[in-house]
């Protein structure tokens, strides 16, 4: 729309076709639909963004091998496969917070029509790219949580 409302002479965008709407108005009406499907969808990214701060939450106390009964460290708090562990799952549950926040922060705010142009679109990608970050992170957690509990004892681990 707004590559449209560029092209146009300034004196056409405020003037109204035959049933009296300009052409913003236009526009506004033909894709109510979708601003609803837009919703709906950043809801269902709102459900797996809580999911994985869910899960990244519980894997940052359940650690691989438990922990050491006299003085409550882990115990494979030496290996350097469970540094990566831990990094990977801590970039998980603030990359997926910050997903979840900036989800909510749509869905609970009021917006303008011209919202759906410029700023929502950028909260989206930034909520996308944040979502896609903690999905890989907790790939790379779960990864090492495996190889620091089975890599001695299978050789194709």
């Amino acid at each position: 729309m707004y590559d449209v409302e560029e092209m146009m002479p300034p004196y056409k965008r405020e003037e109204k076709n035959n049933d009296g709407q300009t052409p913003y108005e236009l526009f506004a009406k033909e894709n109510e639909d979708l601003v609803s499907k837009g919703l709906k969808w950043m809801k269902d990214c709102m459900v797996v963004a809580t999911l994985i701060v869910t899960v990244a939450f519980a894997v940052a106390f359940t650690v691989p091998g438990g922990y050491n009964q006299d003085h409550g460290s882990p115990i494979f708090i030496h290996n350097r496969t469970f540094l990566v562990f831990v990094i990977a799952d801590a970039v998980s549950l603030i990359s997926s917070s910050t997903s979840l926040l900036v989800f909510l922060s749509v869905l609970t705010s009021q917006h303008d029509q011209r919202d759906f142009m410029y700023s929502l679109p950028r909260k989206l990608m930034i909520g996308l790219l944040t979502l896609f970050i903690s999905v890989a992170a907790l790939m790379v957690t779960f990864s090492t949580s495996f190889f620091v509990l089975y890599h001695k004892g299978s050789k194709w681990v």
